[in-house]
Parts: structure tokens; C-alpha cells; sequence
């Protein structure tokens, strides 16, 4: 089993979020994208998900969005079509 790894959202030296995910040889498998409670309802997740793609494009690999987040992303970003396997 692919070991989980942790992409963080830090802002003003304060971890706002994160993006769990596992990764393979071709694609990386997001499982839960997550904002604290204190900072959610201000976009974070959506830059979270920004982030996580550009990391995806820079490690040449395909997004497989497992979470109900990841997925709606995806379907509301149809111009990333060519990086997530839906």
C-alpha cells in the first residue's frame, strides 16, 4: 500500500489546511482535502486543490480525486480536464 502524504496550506506561520493523498508512478490520489474550522468559507480549499494541481503538472502525474471535494473541483474545472482521471 502507497504510503499517505501531506501537502500544507501555511499562511502567516499557521497551518490552515491540507491535502492527504497517495501517489503512484503515473497519479497522485487525493483522499481529503481539509481547511480548519476557524478558516473555512474563505476559499481555502480551492487554493488547496490550485496548489495541488500545479504540484501535480511539476511531478508530471495524473489527479485521481477520491474525496467528494477533489471530485467536485474537477467537475467545476473543466479546463484541468487533462490532469484528473474522473
Amino acid at each position: 500500500m502507497n504510503k499517505q502524504e501531506k501537502m500544507t496550506l501555511i499562511e502567516d506561520s499557521v497551518e490552515k489546511g491540507y491535502v492527504l493523498y497517495t501517489r503512484s508512478d503515473s497519479s497522485l490520489t487525493v483522499q481529503k482535502v481539509y481547511v480548519c474550522e476557524d478558516y473555512r468559507g474563505q476559499g481555502l480549499a480551492s487554493k488547496l486543490m490550485e496548489q495541488f494541481v500545479s504540484f501535480a503538472k511539476k511531478e508530471n502525474k495524473k489527479i485521481i480525486p477520491e474525496c467528494e471535494y477533489a471530485k467536485k473541483y474537477s467537475l467545476e474545472h473543466p479546463q484541468l480536464t487533462d490532469y484528473f482521471i474522473n
